[in-house]
Order: structure tokens, then C-alpha cells, then sequence
């Protein structure tokens, strides 16, 4: 895709420090040549085998965050990765998530040069699914770079590994890695999801959590919503439907890094990308 050089590629794990399997690729992808580097992103948070230290550190890449750190840890570094990031040509996060969410691949621009990578990966890998969440602020860290993916793999718990959700992860990141240098035919569109809204936990006067996943619901990601089915349950089992969702597909159900975010799961819409 770079005419003339060879493209620069630059694999990043552990943005979130209780997300094993990026990590451990990353010592997987170290003995190889698909990437030039191999980068953990928080190792202070792996170190303490939690999320984060001080903030997520994928909301930290907004101007405002890197320009002013303070002494937020993930700040720093997130103003540090974007340094590397601007050197490169190819960036891949690697992710998990608690979620059914099968293989996934998350972009946040749209170009000819995107369409080529992940045509390819639909070729090589068909059950994998393209999520779209365009982020004009660039508070995350694939927004920094001139190509770039997150590739989020589930369901698999926190602080461990599946063989199955490593496997995958390594495939799609291999995949990714052989589309900026091969030439194949574009099909005409591609399909691919796009994100719409979140869905909230409901919460009681005392602000106590008094909802969550309706049973219906629960472990199907990309499932679309029929007219009048309840999202979200109390703990007495009566139903809570949420209008105007008819059609969408949730994502991310129950991920349980987002109870600190107050919200469900989000709802995305199915579309169809016409080749550039």
C-alpha cells in the first residue's frame, strides 16, 4: 500500500492489563517477522493485573489528555505510544473482551486502504465481523495511526487465557499484518456494523445498580433485537424493553469492564460499505 518502502508495522498488547492474550502474543509475534515491533502498552497495569492504574488507558489519547498528563500514569503513556505511533504505518491493538463476541476487527476511519485489509481478512477468515465506532475526538489509540485496527476476540475472562480466543486473535493479526503487501480483488461492498447507542444499567433512587441483562439476550452479540423484546430484567425477573431498538444488534453484552461505565451494551446497525 506504501509505494516505493516497505510498510513499518507495530503490534501493541495490554492496553488494558488484565487482557492476557495480547500480552502473551506479544511474545508470540516477538520470534517472527509480521511486525516490526512488539510493544506492551501498560505494563504497570499488567504488573498489578488489573485494567489500569490511574484511567483507561484508551481514553487517553485525546489532545487534551497528552498535552496535559499530570500525574496520571496512563496519560504519559498514552502521549509516549502516540510518538511511536506516528512512526509507523500499520498499528494493530490487540483486545478481549468478556462478551460472546467471536473475532472481531474495529476501525475508525474509512479508506481504500482500509477496505483492502479487511477484504482480505473476510477472504481468508469469513466469520469475522467488522465493527465501526469513528471516533472524531481521538481519545483512542488506533485513531493516531495513519492504519489502523483493534482486533477484540471473546468471550474469554479477565486475567486468564483460551486457547481458542488466542488462536483467533493470532490469525486475524497475521492476516492483517499479510494485507498492507497482497493484492487481491475488492469484492464490491463489504459488510460491517456501525455503532448507534449505548443501553444503561437502570439504577435505584440510592443509585445502586437494579437492573442488568435480560436472560433472552445474554451471550447474543450480534443478534438482532425483535419489535418489543426486553433488553434489560430487574432482579425480580420483570422485564425492561427499551423502545426504538427494533433491528439493532447488540454488542459488547454484559462486558464487565463497562459496569464501571454504567452501561449494558451497545447497539449497532448492519451496513453495506460499496467498494472505493
Amino acid at each position: 500500500m506504501t509505494k516505493g518502502r516497505r510498510m513499518k508495522k507495530l503490534l501493541i498488547g495490554g492496553t488494558h492489563g488484565n487482557e492476557w492474550t495480547g500480552i502473551y502474543l506479544l511474545e508470540y509475534f516477538a520470534k517472527f517477522e509480521d511486525y516490526d515491533e512488539c510493544v506492551l502498552a501498560n505494563p504497570k497495569a499488567f504488573q498489578q493485573n488489573k485494567r489500569f492504574v490511574d484511567e483507561d488507558l484508551n481514553r487517553c489519547f485525546s489532545q487534551e489528555k497528552i498535552q496535559d498528563p499530570g500525574t496520571v500514569y496512563e496519560r504519559a503513556r498514552a502521549a509516549d505510544l502516540v510518538e511511536k505511533i506516528k512512526k509507523v504505518d500499520l498499528l494493530v491493538d490487540l483486545h478481549t473482551t468478556t462478551s460472546n463476541m467471536g473475532p472481531t476487527v474495529i476501525f475508525s476511519q474509512k479508506s481504500r486502504e482500509v477496505y483492502q485489509v479487511l477484504a482480505y481478512v473476510q477472504k481468508n477468515y469469513p466469520e469475522v465481523k467488522f465493527l465501526f465506532n469513528p471516533d472524531p475526538n481521538k481519545q483512542y489509540m488506533i485513531s493516531h495511526a495513519k492504519l489502523g485496527f483493534v482486533i477484540e476476540v471473546g468471550p474469554v475472562a479477565n486475567s486468564c487465557l483460551k486457547a481458542d480466543v488466542f488462536e483467533s486473535s493470532k490469525k486475524i493479526a497475521k492476516l492483517i499484518s499479510q494485507a498492507v503487501s497482497s493484492q487481491i480483488s475488492l469484492p464490491e461492498s463489504l459488510e460491517f456494523y456501525a455503532y448507534e447507542m449505548k443501553i444503561d444499567y437502570k439504577y435505584d433512587e440510592n443509585s445502586k445498580l437494579a437492573s442488568m441483562v435480560h436472560l433472552d439476550v445474554q451471550g447474543k452479540d450480534f443478534v438482532p433485537l425483535r419489535r418489543g423484546q426486553a433488553v434489560l430484567q430487574d432482579f425480580y425477573a420483570k422485564d425492561i424493553v427499551v423502545d426504538g431498538v427494533e433491528g439493532l444488534f447488540p454488542v459488547f453484552i454484559n462486558e464487565a469492564a463497562y459496569y464501571n461505565y454504567k452501561y449494558a451494551l451497545q447497539l449497532v446497525k448492519k451496513e453495506l460499505w460499496p467498494r472505493p
